[in-house]
C-alpha cells in the first residue's frame, strides 16, 4: 500500500511539473508583442528561387530598387509567408508555439539523459525557458535555435555517431537557406573536431576516428551550405554583416547588468548557476563542452541577441553539473 501511494504521489508530481512547463511555454511562446521586422519576414519571399518572381534585387527599396540582394533567410520567410497566407495571424502564432515546444523537447530529451534528478531537470528547464523568452519573437532565428540544439546534442555524445557524416551536408544546406547564423553550425563542428584531435594527441583517446569523422562532417556541412541561391557569396555576405557592430539596436547592444537587470534576471541567474556548478565539477566537463559554454556566454555579453543561444548551451551542458553539485 505504501509503495502504491508513493508511485501515485510521484505520478501526480510528474503531471504537475509537466503541466507547469507546458503553461510556462504557452505563456512565453504566445507573447504577441509587435515585431518591427515581421512585415518583411512575412512579405519578402512569396516564391521559390526557381520562380522568375523570386527577388534577387531589392525591389522593396525606393532608394536603390535594383541593388543586388542577398536574402540570408529566404526559406524561413517563405515558410512564414505561407503560414500567414493560409491561416493568418493565428497561423504565425501557432508556428511559433510549435517551434518553441519542439526546441523544449530537444533540450529535455538531452537533459534527461545526463541528469538523474527530475526536480533539477524541471527547475533548470524553467530557468532556461525564461531566459530564451527574450529572443522568442516570430523571426527566422527560431529555426537556428532548433538546429543549434539538435547539432549540439549530437556533438556532446561521448563518441560521434557515424550518421553525423551523412546528415552534415543536408543540415548545412537547410540551415544556410533558413537563417544566416548557419555559421554557428560550422564553428561547432570545427571546435568538436579540434577538441577530438587534441584529445588524441594528448593521449586521452586511442583512435583518430572521431577526429576524422568530425573533420569530414565539417567539410560536408560547408559544402552543403553552398547550395543556396547565392553560393559562396552568402558566406561573404554573412561574414561582412556579422562584423558590423550595431549598438544602436537594443538586441545588438552589449549586455549591461545594471541597465538590463530587470529584463534579464533569469539570464544572470542561469549564468551564475552555470559558472558555479561547472567550476565545482570541472573535472567532469569535456573540453568541447567547456569551450561552447565560455564562447556562448561571452557572445551573450557582447550582444544581447545571443542570450538565448547561451541558454541552449547551458541546458545541454550545465544541467549535468548542477545535478552533480547538488
Amino acid at each position: 500500500m505504501h509503495d502504491k501511494r508513493r508511485i501515485s504521489r510521484q505520478a501526480a508530481l510528474g503531471l504537475a511539473a509537466t503541466a507547469a512547463i507546458v503553461m510556462l511555454g504557452l505563456f512565453l511562446f504566445t507573447h504577441n508583442e509587435a515585431d518591427v521586422d515581421l512585415w518583411g519576414n512575412v512579405g519578402f519571399v512569396r516564391h521559390l528561387p526557381t520562380s522568375p518572381q523570386y527577388h534577387l534585387t531589392n525591389t522593396f527599396s525606393f532608394t536603390e530598387p535594383d541593388h543586388v540582394w542577398v536574402n540570408h533567410e529566404w526559406l524561413a520567410e517563405y515558410i512564414l509567408h505561407h503560414a500567414h497566407r493560409l491561416y493568418g495571424n493565428p497561423g504565425l502564432l501557432l508556428l511559433k508555439v510549435l517551434l518553441g515546444f519542439a526546441l523544449i523537447g530537444i533540450l529535455y530529451r538531452s537533459m534527461r539523459k545526463q541528469c538523474r534528478s527530475a526536480p533539477v531537470r524541471v527547475l533548470m528547464l524553467a530557468i532556461v525557458m525564461s531566459t530564451m523568452g527574450y529572443g522568442f519573437s516570430t523571426r527566422p532565428h527560431l529555426f537556428t535555435y532548433i538546429l543549434i540544439a539538435s547539432l549540439l546534442s549530437a556533438l556532446l555524445r561521448p563518441k560521434p555517431h557515424p550518421t553525423l557524416l551523412l546528415i552534415a551536408a543536408p543540415l548545412g544546406c537547410l540551415w544556410a537557406n533558413l537563417h544566416g547564423a548557419f555559421f554557428i553550425g560550422q564553428i561547432l563542428l570545427l571546435l568538436a573536431a579540434a577538441c577530438a584531435a587534441l584529445k588524441r594527441t594528448t593521449g586521452h583517446a586511442n583512435s583518430w576516428r572521431p577526429t576524422i569523422l568530425l573533420g569530414a562532417a565539417a567539410v560536408a556541412f560547408f559544402l552543403g551550405s553552398l547550395l543556396t541561391p547565392y553560393g559562396l557569396g552568402l558566406w561573404g555576405f554573412v561574414s561582412e554583416s556579422a562584423g558590423i557592430f550595431r549598438p544602436i539596436l537594443s538586441e545588438w547592444a552589449p549586455f549591461n547588468p545594471f541597465e538590463h537587470f530587470s529584463d534579464h534576471v533569469d539570464f544572470m541567474a542561469l549564468a551564475s548557476i552555470t559558472i558555479f556548478t561547472v567550476l565545482v565539477s570541472i573535472s567532469h566537463c569535456s573540453a568541447f563542452g567547456l569551450l561552447v559554454l565560455v564562447l556562448s556566454l561571452v557572445a551573450a555579453f557582447v550582444m544581447r541577441r545571443n542570450i538565448p543561444i547561451f541558454a541552449i548551451a547551458a541546458a545541454l551542458i550545465a544541467t549535468r553539473h548542477v545535478d552533480e553539485t547538488l
